[in-house]
């Protein structure tokens, strides 16, 4: 009992030294609210109004990001007069600082101090001003003559007025947006737009519109990056666009351009990065911003202003040349789509030739979708997103799929690429996991196309011409190739010979021993006037079924009727059978009292001509000497043409 007791008062003992050792350190890493920060410079930090003090002489020391306030809720700062610099990254951390008052006592502010701090004003006193001291600021008010600038260090002698800071107080340049944002008019008589100028990334003072006056002629690089801008106006005088000056404004979806594109120079090239932008500029101007800024406007769609089209969902562009192009979609877009061949508009036919960069992007009801003939280029990202997209059928004649035409389609089944397609750009097909391709395309293209599906091998079936080169070159765990695909040229697909019958015969269609389902497997275009007499016509079979491609002239062969001949002694004898006679000389047979049709038959069985006789006596002239046979109701005679 006596050893029980002894172990429990050790046990006791111990707990209470952990708990003072742990109350120790607790104390020890608890943050202060006061201290020194300088060699004669105190702060003191009151809890009830988050108001930081400073006090003292001379300078207060230097930090890098590890100032004793650091993890206190500031809002305020106050600096007495007797300090006389302000350290380097002072308040960097303070992101909810919101008010500074700084004493005619400083004369130099470090870098960084300010860093996305707000409502700051400086005295004159203050000479030199650090580097980016007051980045990411806002309500800066400075009236002094400062080596450096209280906004990013980037220029000196600003000059405020207002809610702009301007270069000078000529008030052509702004150099910093200082307002709380929202609707923001600049001022009339302002040339330059600076870099950055309105550049924010936090959510405070994002501008929701912006009206550029007629004078502005340059916008500098991300002059506007970072706002919530929906549409915007270039105004007319503007030659220059820094790089990425519209940048990361996502929901920016119009842009009209008063400009002049032969006089404008845009910095990097790209004028809209990453938001889908319709880009309206005039009729006339519309083939100058295409050629100069279309390859390079990545997610900005020029468009002629008043020439928009709408029809089941989808909105097209209309040209002047009789081409139109769909650049975006409405929300009644049908889940399956069929893009037209043409529209008509004002009775006004127009061919569909492109489909621009994100036409359909995000549209997640469109289910299956069918690319025309005529469409000759697909652009990057048309279709990217489209969650619910199964299947893509690209017709023949597309030439050009861009880069990440369907990237992310990860619910897409079946895709077809047809022969025509000369270029795919990368990731066309990222994120897609069909089941199965079928590819007619050349296997060169293949190089750099991710196709294939992470859960089971995608089935990717090709001519079987190239079925070796596939998979010699491209085939593995995650997809495997078929040569199954058939040219309609082919030797197997043949039309067997049919017999004259008098009416107008249809060719049937076999692929070695198997017969092909018009309509299924294949369509047919008939000579004018159809098949009926005995002779050779050429038609041509159009692929349908995916296992076909191409199309290809056949010889579609309906040999004559069997003709019972009469034998006869000679030629030219004349040959009485009831009342009819029939009888050659030179060119020109003779055929007298016929009552029925006259058919004249070579000797290979090929009816040469058919005539009804309208008088007793019938010539008909022939062009070729030879046998012929003749034959009017149960006469048959064999005539001889010198």
């Amino acid at each position: 009992m006596e050893k029980i007791q002894r172990k429990t008062n050790l046990l006791q003992r111990a707990a209470a030294m952990i708990a003072v050792l742990l109350l120790t350190t607790a104390t020890a890493f608890a943050q202060s609210t006061s201290g020194t920060c300088g060699k004669n410079a105190t702060w003191v930090y009151d809890e009830s109004t988050h108001t930081l003090t400073i006090s003292g002489t001379g300078a207060m020391a230097d930090y890098d990001f590890d100032e004793p306030w650091e993890n206190l809720e500031i809002q305020s700062v106050i600096i007495n007069d007797g300090i006389t610099r302000i350290g380097k990254c002072a308040f960097c951390d303070a992101a909810g600082l919101t008010s500074v008052t700084i004493p005619n006592s400083v004369e130099s502010i470090g870098n960084w101090a300010f860093y996305l701090c707000d409502k700051i004003i400086i005295p004159s006193s203050v000479t030199r001003i650090g580097e980016e001291a007051f980045f990411w600021c806002g309500n800066i008010e400075y009236y002094g003559n400062a080596e450096g600038s209280p906004w990013k260090a980037y220029c000196r002698n600003g000059y405020i007025e207002g809610d702009f800071v301007y270069s000078d107080n000529t008030k052509k340049e702004i150099r910093r947006y200082i307002g709380k944002g929202g609707d923001v008019v600049i001022p009339d008589d302002v040339i330059t737009i600076g870099d950055e100028a309105f550049y924010y990334f936090n959510h405070v003072r994002k501008l929701l519109t912006i009206t550029i006056p007629e004078s502005v002629a340059s916008i500098g690089s991300g002059a506007f990056q970072g706002n919530n801008l929906t549409a915007l106006t270039i105004p007319k005088n503007v030659t220059h666009i820094g790089e990425e000056a519209f940048g990361s404004n996502e929901n920016l979806a119009t842009v009209y351009f008063k400009n002049d594109p032969e006089k404008l120079s845009v910095d990097g090239g790209v004028l809209f990065r990453f938001s889908p932008t319709k880009c309206y500029v005039s009729p006339e101007s519309f083939p100058i911003w295409e050629i100069k800024f279309g390859t390079v406007n990545e997610h900005g769609i020029f468009c002629p202003e008043g020439r928009e089209e709408v029809q089941n969902g989808v909105v097209y562009f209309l040209s002047d040349n009789g081409k139109a192009a769909v650049f975006n979609h409405t929300s009644d877009l049908p889940s399956v789509l069929e893009i037209p061949a043409t529209i008509t508009k004002d009775g006004v036919v127009y061919r569909v030739t492109t489909i621009y960069k994100d036409a359909f992007r995000n549209c997640k009801n469109l289910t299956s979708v069918i690319i025309p003939e005529g469409v000759i280029s697909i652009g990057p990202y048309a279709f990217s997103n489209c969650y619910n997209l199964s299947s893509v059928i690209i017709s023949e004649g597309v030439k050009q799929i861009e880069k990440e035409t369907f990237s992310s389609c990860s619910k897409l089944s079946s895709v077809t690429i047809p022969e025509s397609v000369t270029s795919i750009g990368d990731y066309a097909f990222y994120h897609t996991n069909p089941a199965e391709v079928w590819w007619y395309a050349s296997p060169d293209l293949f190089e750099g196309v991710a196709i294939y599906n992470s859960d089971s091998p995608t089935e990717i079936h090709v001519p079987f011409e190239t079925e070796t080169t596939f998979n010699d070159n491209y085939v593995s765990k995650y997809r495997f190739f078929i040569g199954d695909i058939k040219r309609m040229s082919d030797e197997s697909i043949t039309i067997p010979a049919q017999t004259y019958t008098g009416k107008a015969l249809t060719p049937v269609v076999k692929d070695g021993d198997k017969t092909l389902i018009e309509g299924e497997d294949y369509t047919i275009t008939l000579p004018e006037g159809g098949c009926i007499n005995a002779g050779e016509y050429t038609v041509t079979l159009t692929a349908k079924n995916p296992l076909y491609y191409k199309s290809a002239e056949k010889t579609f062969v309906i040999n004559p009727a069997p003709v019972q001949i009469e034998d006869t002694e000679t030629a030219t004898d004349d040959i009485t059978l009831s009342s009819v006679k029939i009888w050659s000389f030179n060119k020109t047979i003779f055929v007298e009292n016929a009552a029925q049709e006259i058919v004249i038959v070579d000797m290979s069985g090929r009816i040469v001509k058919t005539i009804k006789p309208e008088s007793s006596r019938t010539e008909i002239q022939l062009e070729k000497s030879g046998v012929y046979i003749v034959k009017t109701g149960i006469k048959t005679q064999k005539v001889s043409i010198q």
